[in-house]
């Protein structure tokens, strides 16, 4: 091997491992929560059913967005070989038939080559614009459900998300969720009771990364296809919100306890929250209302739906919207079953809750 190549294939190796490390990390936490809550008299058990359903879907979601990644690898590796035959000169000195794998990622940025493919034209557009959407709802979900519930290393999943698939950590955040330790009621509220806050005029708290990371993701979704044709802005306005969206779960990962990084007692931080969930809603459904009618204007909506197979890139990115649509909607109706059989009573804090 060339010394000149190490540094590409360490680089690509190094994220391969990065992806699995995450996804063994998650698993194995999970796998304790499981077993924690099995040997537990004190909580309720979760329901198999819907632990076995976002374990399918967390399955299906990877194995479906992986598929077509390794398929956009292959791609990505032919055009290149392509391109040398071609030219005739990369052969001088190589042997014909022979994986050339270091010469090609020193050539290629597949980070780039990938987005670049997935925002281009308004059909490919109308796939890949959802996914910030999902990813700025993700990064509110962890904070509120997950940093407030005690779930740990939130930041491990917004990580496997960004480097794997915001379905795939979307669909084990919520068997996280199913698994967390449940409080009885009258434990929860004595300990409540301890824990109320002596101040509260208290002003700095997660809200604010949590708002400066939700400006930085709401850039995606403000952002339309022909921006992203300007070479000089495409990396920086599509690192923005990737960046953003790991900074609460980082903070709280390596923030002391002795700070006491939490919200309580910040008076106006709930309405903040109500906020930003309103404005991910609202914004969200006109974003997407507003590629639909761009989309369906340039190729008609059969010409958005042939786009997810025309190449496969933007067939990862699209099964990736479709699984975090189908995950997000199997929650919703699993939520709203289990208020209807509460007979509705169940006191909600915020328009989130």
């Amino acid at each position: 091997m060339a010394y000149s190549n190490f540094r590409p294939l360490a680089i690509f190796s190094s994220y391969m491992l990065l992806c699995f490390s995450l996804t063994v990390f998650i698993i194995r936490d999970l796998y304790k929560s499981y077993r924690s809550r099995s040997k537990s008299h004190t909580s309720s058990k979760p329901s198999s059913l819907h632990i076995f359903l976002f374990s399918l879907l967390a399955a299906a979601s990877l194995a479906t967005t992986w598929y077509y990644m390794f398929q956009f690898f292959a791609y990505s590796y032919r055009d290149w070989i392509f391109a040398q035959q071609l030219s005739q000169q990369f052969f001088l000195g190589h042997e014909h038939g022979s994986l050339q794998l270091g010469w090609w990622l020193k050539d290629t940025q597949l980070f780039k080559e990938a987005w670049g493919t997935v925002v281009m034209g308004a059909r490919r557009f109308w796939w890949s614009g959802q996914i910030f959407l999902f990813a700025s709802y993700l990064g509110l979900i962890f904070e509120v459900k997950g940093a407030r519930g005690g779930i740990p290393h939130t930041w491990a999943f917004m990580l496997l998300g960004q480097v794997v698939a915001i379905s795939f950590a979307t669909n084990l955040f919520h068997l996280a969720l199913l698994l967390k330790s449940i409080t009885p009621p009258a434990q929860l509220e004595n300990h409540s009771r301890k824990n109320v806050p002596s101040s509260r005029g208290k002003i700095l708290g997660p809200w604010l990364p949590n708002l400066l990371a939700f400006v930085g993701s709401a850039s995606g979704l403000l952002l339309d296809e022909p921006i992203f044709q300007n070479p000089d802005w495409f990396m920086p306005l599509l690192l923005l919100p990737h960046l953003a969206l790991m900074l609460p779960p980082l903070l709280h990962a390596v923030l002391p306890r002795s700070w006491e990084f939490a919200d309580a007692g910040v008076p106006f931080a709930g309405r903040i929250y109500d906020l930003w969930w309103s404005s991910l809603c609202y914004g969200g459904l006109f974003k997407l209302a507003l590629m639909t009618f761009r989309g369906v204007t340039e190729v008609g909506f059969s010409g958005i739906m042939a786009a997810l197979h025309e190449h496969p890139a933007v067939s990862s990115v699209g099964w990736d919207v479709i699984f975090c649509w189908v995950s997000w909607g199997c929650w919703t109706l699993i939520h709203r079953g289990e208020r209807i059989a509460n007979g509705g009573n169940t006191k909600e804090t915020s328009k989130m809750e």
